[in-house]
């Protein structure tokens, strides 16, 4: 039960901290067709794991 909730609020913690690091990355798309890169949340085309895994 406690390894249990250290993990889940490990796995919150790096999740924040992704997010923080995805908002702050300096680099932007030139254009609209640049988006590919970008997480969806984020405004971006990139796709999410379940449609790469889709993708196969």
């Amino acid at each position: 039960q406690y390894a249990g909730a250290i993990t889940r609020r490990l796995r919150e913690r790096v999740q924040e901290l992704l997010e923080a690091a995805q908002r702050a990355y300096p680099v932007r798309p030139k254009d609209a067709s640049d988006t590919w890169w970008v997480p969806a949340h984020l405004g971006g085309t990139a796709p999410t794991p379940a449609e790469v895994r889709e993708l196969g």
